[in-house]
């Protein structure tokens, strides 16, 4: 496992894991180098309240293990991730998140997760005393691991996205989505999204977005899902036959002037199609963009620089500066 640096994303891409703690691990090491603090940690025979004891991905591979990782700066935001019950069996997962209070209360132990007062379980259910687990990565050394993290603490927004090895399919995904500055009113607290799917299709695309996308958000007081908004379509505005706008989405056709993809990014918000009250519009997304021309997963992308992006499920996300290896 290797963290590189390129275009303000730290990085550890084409990493071939043996088990899921050891995608773990390597997902919180990449978070600590860039500004994220693990605070409280749990190798399942020892914990902390208030440092992090997992120094190897190995204390991760033991029953219950957990720790939770803040962000260093306002508004704090926490995900805490924990180990299932098997010690052979690496997939499974508890993911649960706090956007602004932290994991400061409860009673945290061995194999018990502390708690937070605006706490929500993005994978997994049950209570911190009695989780249950659900399959956050593909079955054990079957597949490629891909993360990024931005740099800049203020944002913090991360990825990890895996394939089967040797191929383009891609199985699994968990992102951290900080919106772009200036798209998401002042009074949104917690301007992001946090996807999260195990499966062969994403549903990340143009016009084929899933009814539920396995997006959070925080909308007023609550937490709801969200699915990002079918834009993808050309949008005809009058008449019929050339009397029409729409969004460079999949649409194969590059930029007139650049030859380039334009790098639209994709609006979150909530669609009465799909989901009961609220709705609207949340924010754009600051790291997946739709493609001027759809491609092949793990098709890289040079706009700035060579390999800085890369094709997703007909999205495109920052990448590594390196070709992939699948």
């Amino acid at each position: 496992m290797t963290i590189g640096l390129f275009n303000g994303y730290n990085f550890n891409v084409n990493y071939a894991p043996t088990t899921g703690a050891d995608s773990m691990f390597s997902l919180m090491s990449l978070l600590v180098s860039s500004s994220w603090i693990v605070n409280q940690s749990s190798d399942g025979t020892i914990f902390s309240t208030n440092s992090n004891v997992i120094t190897g991905s190995g204390q991760l591979q033991r029953s219950g293990s957990w720790f939770v990782i803040q962000q260093s700066i306002s508004p704090n935001r926490s995900f805490c991730f924990q180990h299932n019950a098997s010690t052979t069996e690496h997939s499974r997962w508890r993911v649960s998140y706090s956007p602004a209070n932290g994991f400061l209360v409860g009673n945290p132990g061995l194999t018990q997760i502390p708690s937070a007062s605006d706490q929500f379980n993005i994978l997994g259910a049950g209570t911190n005393l009695a989780p249950t687990f659900a399959q956050l990565f593909p079955n054990d050394a079957t597949y490629k691991f891909h993360s990024l993290a931005a740099t800049t603490a203020k944002s913090n927004k991360f990825f990890i996205v895996t394939n089967s090895t040797g191929s383009t399919i891609v199985n699994s995904i968990f992102a951290f989505d900080v919106f772009q500055l200036g798209t998401y009113v002042s009074l949104d607290t917690d301007p992001s999204i946090i996807l999260q799917r195990t499966s062969a299709s994403l549903c990340l695309g143009r016009e084929t977005l899933c009814a539920k996308n396995n997006a959070w958000g925080k909308f007023g007081s609550s937490i709801y899902p969200f699915s990002a908004w079918e834009m993808g379509q050309i949008t005809q505005v009058t008449g019929s036959g050339k009397n029409y706008v729409g969004f460079p989405c999949g649409n194969d056709t590059t930029n007139i002037y650049t030859g380039k993809d334009d790098l639209m990014p994709i609006p979150w918000g909530r669609v009465p199609a799909y989901y009961t009250s609220p709705f609207g519009y949340k924010g754009m997304s600051g790291m997946f963009f739709w493609p001027s021309v759809l491609r092949t997963s793990f098709t890289p992308i040079s706009i700035v620089n060579s390999n800085d992006y890369i094709i997703i499920d007909n999205v495109i996300i920052p990448w590594a500066g390196i070709l992939p290896s699948l």
